[in-house]
């Protein structure tokens, strides 16, 4: 099991969605999910037609458990090398796209998956969602481009490096208070709430920066 890159449309097919579905590793991104991935937003027509894309994991599971260790595990300098230039192209044309990019994190978002979430432009997450960038703890060098983006986004500088150094565990209230969230919702409203915020949105896009929900 690679993994796949499940794509539908919902809201009058005016919005996007894109789920990651890994389910045996807890939606992992495997180097063919990025692969397909990578070719989806390559496809900037077909994008244009939509308001905006949301990004989650499959069925309301976790958003991303990170990278599938099963394509680090080989000569793992050459795989590290390998996963992350593939993931790094991912990212810049994910930043390329001018339409409003919104990561939904239900439950946990790890390593490479919250590295993505990060490169869109609204993260919603869970009130229990949690969150870490292991890397350090594997031994897996970030790559610059990705640590500059980081640090160029409104995120609490010492909490930023605090996580990346410690690759420690956190929750969507620090992750919040630091400015790393663009907003937190009570698990039992998740989805009714994200529902609201993305018709709102899709409905005055050009706007979306100034819609906010309440906890």
């Amino acid at each position: 099991m690679v993994g796949k890159i499940l794509k539908t449309t919902q809201f009058k097919d005016r919005v996007l969605n894109i789920e990651f579905k890994n389910t045996k590793k807890s939606n992992a991104l495997s180097l063919s999910m990025l692969d397909s991935l990578n070719k989806l937003l390559l496809n900037k027509k077909n994008i244009s037609n939509y308001s905006c894309i949301i990004f989650k994991g499959y069925k309301e599971g976790p958003f991303c458990s990170g990278a599938d260790l099963l394509d680090l595990n080989q000569d793992k300098k050459k795989s590290v090398i390998k996963y992350q230039k593939k993931l790094q192209t991912v990212l810049k044309n994910l930043v390329s796209i001018n339409i409003p990019k919104i990561s939904l994190i239900n439950s946990y978002c790890y390593g490479a998956g919250l590295i993505f979430a990060l490169h869109t432009d609204i993260t919603i997450a869970n009130t229990k969602a949690e969150f870490c960038i292991p890397a350090v703890k594997l031994g897996i060098k970030l790559p610059k481009e990705q640590i500059r983006y980081l640090h160029k986004k409104n995120i609490n500088t010492f909490f930023l490096s605090d996580i990346l150094l410690s690759g420690r565990k956190f929750g969507a209230a620090e992750a919040y208070n630091s400015k790393m969230l663009s907003m937190t919702i009570n698990e039992k409203k998740f989805k009714t709430k994200c529902n609201i915020y993305i018709d709102n949105l899709v409905k005055n896009k050009l706007h979306y920066m100034s819609y906010y929900l309440k906890n």
